[in-house]
């Protein structure tokens, strides 16, 4: 319950949708999950023109989860990249104190493919895979 009411929470706050406007070629703000149970990641994209900002959390019952996603662009309506900002804590925090994941995302439909990995290294080195689905879409709006 305590999960669920978290997870109710941070939507609600992030009132963030994904506008199917009529304008079709352009990526707008949205809200994502990936993954199941208690260990479900959910990605809350606020696009504002080009660029996006927003958050990720994952167990999101646990507030050291969150993390803020910053210097984010949309490429095109099926293509974003972003930066994950880790300065709290997690495995590879004590490693290498406040550091950045690169993401790409490939939007389709009501599904992407997220690849991330340790900014300012390999793209296989620590590659992070996920395939999200979509959690909310608002209306469009004219």
């Amino acid at each position: 319950m305590r999960y669920f009411c978290c997870i109710t929470a941070l939507l609600a706050l992030a009132g963030l949708s994904l506008r199917a406007a009529d304008n079709a070629d352009k990526f707008t703000s949205s809200t994502w999950y990936a993954g199941t149970g208690p260990r479900t990641q959910i990605w809350m994209l606020t696009v504002r023109g080009n660029s996006i900002t927003g958050a990720v959390c994952g167990p999101c019952d646990d507030p050291r989860s969150l993390a803020p996603i910053v210097d984010g662009r949309v490429i095109d309506a099926n293509h974003i990249t972003f930066f994950i900002l880790h300065d709290l804590q997690g495995g590879l925090f004590a490693q290498y104190g406040p550091f950045r994941n690169e993401a790409r995302v490939t939007i389709s439909g009501d599904t992407a493919d997220f690849n991330s990995h340790l900014e300012g290294e390999a793209w296989t080195s620590h590659p992070v895979h996920q395939n999200w689905k979509l959690l909310s879409r608002k209306p469009s709006q004219k």
